[in-house]
């Protein structure tokens, strides 16, 4: 009997050995798969973030020179954001909770910036597309009028539009120069993320 007990101990004691050394294995892949993944995570943020800063710099010198919002140079910020935008929960891998709430912040405030300067470049053009259009049209209906009077007249016709126009010719400035708020908040995350 004792030979059996024995056998049975050396049995129980190999099954925890083996189950512990699977676990300290299982433990030891998962926990390099997570830092693997936070290393990607964070070179994909800092990758973005370093274009973000150079693209807002490109929009305000495009403003400055044209008046205009290049819609290009928004793609290209909203492009750049996919390993932000398709990892996001692993953003929890972040360990500084401060850094990690700047972080989600920042995304959805410039987002939500990006989106309604696109807008509201939009709108100009299509209220400037649409005037264009019926000057146009009113040429070609009264040909013997001026091309200035025919300016003020649609214009005229236009006044909700105009009003509209005024407003996105003030708004649009102030937009562009809000983009200098997250260029700062992109450089201080950068320097933040150094750290991780």
């Amino acid at each position: 009997m004792e030979g059996n007990q024995v056998e049975i101990v050396s049995a129980i004691i190999g099954g925890f050995l083996a189950a512990g050394t699977g676990w300290l294995l299982q433990h030891r892949l998962e926990s390099g798969r997570l830092k693997r993944t936070k290393q990607l995570l964070l070179l994909g943020i800092t990758d973005d973030l370093a274009n973000s800063i150079e693209l807002y710099d490109r929009i305000t010198e495009d403003w400055e020179k044209s008046k205009i919002v290049w819609f290009n140079l928004l793609n290209e910020l909203s492009e750049s954001r996919h390993v932000y935008t398709n990892n996001k929960d692993w953003i929890t891998l972040i360990e500084d909770e401060q850094l990690r709430k700047d972080i989600l912040q920042y995304y959805r405030k410039s987002a939500n910036h990006l989106l309604l300067l696109q807008n509201s470049q939009q709108r100009k053009y299509d209220i400037q597309g649409r005037y264009n259009s019926l000057v146009q049209e009113f040429r070609l209906q009264h040909p013997q009028v001026e091309l200035d009077a025919a300016q003020k007249q649609v214009a005229t016709n236009m006044s909700i539009e105009s009003e509209e126009l005024a407003s996105l010719d003030k708004q649009l400035p102030e937009l562009v120069s809000g983009l200098s708020r997250f260029r700062s908040n992109a450089k201080s995350m950068l320097e933040s993320l150094k750290s991780e």
